[in-house]
C-alpha cells in the first residue's frame, strides 16, 4: 500500500470483517450471561452492530469498492481468547465481569479503527465517510461505556461477593480436613 486512500480502503475493509465475526459471536456471548442489564446491552448492540457493518457497506459501494475479501485477523484473535474465556464457564457474577472484560476489548480495537478510519476520511476529503465512520466511533465509544457502567454498578461486585464465599468455603473446609487428615504419627506427636 502505497497510499492514504489505499490504507484508508484496508481499514474500512478490515472493520467490516470485524463487524460481520463480532454478529457472528455475540449470539452465544449472550446466552451465558447471567446479569439481565448485560443480557438487555448486549441484545442492543448486536442489533446496533447489524446496522453499523450495512452502514460500512454502503459506503463502501458509494466509494467504489467491495467491504469484503478480507479477514480481520486482530478481531479473529479477540474473539477466540474469548471464546475461550466461555468455554468452560457457567453463567453468573464472575462470568459476567469476564463477558463485560471481553466486550470492552472488541470496543477497545473498534474504536482504534473506527477513529483511525474516521481521520483518514478526513485528511483525503471524504466528509460522508468520515461523518459515517465518525457516527459509528461514537456508538462505539458509548457501548464501552454502557458496559463501565455494568461493572462498575453491579457485575464486579457481585463477582467479588462470589469470589469472597468461595475463599471462606474453602478456608472452612481446608482447616477441618487438615484437621481430620491427621495420621496416628501426627496426633503423636502433637502430644
Amino acid at each position: 500500500m502505497e497510499s492514504l486512500n489505499e490504507m484508508f480502503q484496508d481499514v474500512v475493509q478490515d472493520i467490516h470483517s470485524a463487524e460481520k465475526q463480532i454478529i457472528k459471536a455475540l449470539p452465544k456471548v449472550i446466552k451465558n450471561c447471567k446479569n439481565e442489564q448485560l443480557k438487555s446491552g448486549l441484545q442492543d448492540h448486536l442489533e446496533q452492530t447489524k446496522s453499523q457493518a450495512e452502514r460500512i457497506e454502503q459506503l463502501c459501494k458509494t466509494l467504489g469498492f467491495k467491504p469484503g475479501g478480507k479477514m480481520c485477523k486482530g478481531m479473529q484473535g479477540v474473539l477466540a481468547e474469548g471464546e475461550e474465556h466461555l468455554g468452560s464457564a457457567k453463567p453468573g457474577p464472575a462470568t459476567d465481569a469476564m463477558i463485560i472484560a471481553d466486550c470492552q476489548k472488541v470496543e477497545m480495537y473498534e474504536i482504534c479503527n473506527y477513529g483511525t478510519a474516521a481521520a483518514w476520511a478526513e485528511q483525503i476529503g471524504m466528509a460522508e465517510a468520515k461523518q459515517v465512520l465518525g457516527q459509528i466511533l461514537q456508538e462505539e465509544k458509548d457501548a464501552n461505556e454502557l458496559l463501565n457502567r455494568v461493572a462498575e454498578g453491579s457485575v464486579n461486585q457481585q463477582a467479588a461477593q462470589v469470589a469472597e464465599m468461595s475463599m471462606d468455603g474453602k478456608a472452612k473446609t481446608g482447616s477441618a480436613s487438615r484437621k481430620t487428615s491427621q495420621t496416628p504419627a501426627s496426633k503423636a506427636s502433637m502430644r
